[in-house]
């Protein structure tokens, strides 16, 4: 395995920081220290917090494998259950402590830095489009109602995704996300 080159390290050191204490908790000197670099490394790589908050963004939506979602050898409703339970045990993983870092950093930065909100939309608006496209794919399958607007449903997930790990970070259990399960799976898609 390839030693990380100090961008990687810093780009690391922040995505685990920005998850776990959120973006403003997280100064530049917690971040070199964590990735084990001098603090002016950092501005070799970076010219800002706010750039490195881009990349982290980045980073987070690259690592996590839509991979499944379009596998056309598995049915599509089996892609989407299959994607959110890989989310779920994540989630769990991490002591209902991490959530998603796109609601979190939506949460904390979209009225403060423009930037970053531009950068979670934009992604946001990617990982619903892939979302829309399972549902579409069920639909001409025949497993969703013809006249399902596969956009709009898309969204709704999304929006009941990001809010029940919200509520899990807050009650510190599972219940929000079995909740989510429970409706999405067992009754809006039956």
């Amino acid at each position: 395995m390839s030693r990380l080159n100090v961008r990687e390290k810093l780009v690391d050191a922040a995505l685990n920081l920005f998850h776990e204490r959120g973006y403003n908790a997280s100064g530049v000197q917690d971040i070199v220290v964590q990735a084990g670099v001098p603090k002016g490394s950092f501005y070799n790589h970076f010219v800002s917090k706010e750039a490195l908050g881009l990349e982290t963004i980045a980073r987070y939506w690259h690592d996590n494998d839509l991979t499944v979602l379009r596998d056309p050898a598995i049915p599509p409703l089996v892609r989407l259950r299959m994607h959110f339970d890989m989310m779920a045990e994540r989630f769990t993983n991490s002591g209902f402590s991490r959530g998603c870092l796109l609601g979190n950093f939506g949460a904390e930065m979209a009225d403060a830095n423009p930037a970053i909100r531009e950068k979670l939309s934009e992604t946001l608006k990617a990982w619903t489009d892939a979302i829309a496209d399972v549902l579409r794919e069920a639909r001409d399958a025949g497993a969703l109602p013809k006249e399902k607007n596969v956009e709009q449903f898309a969204r709704f997930l999304m929006d009941a995704w990001e809010g029940c790990l919200i509520r899990g970070k807050v009650m510190k259990d599972r219940s929000a996300v079995d909740d989510f399960f429970d409706i999405t799976f067992g009754c809006l898609l039956k």
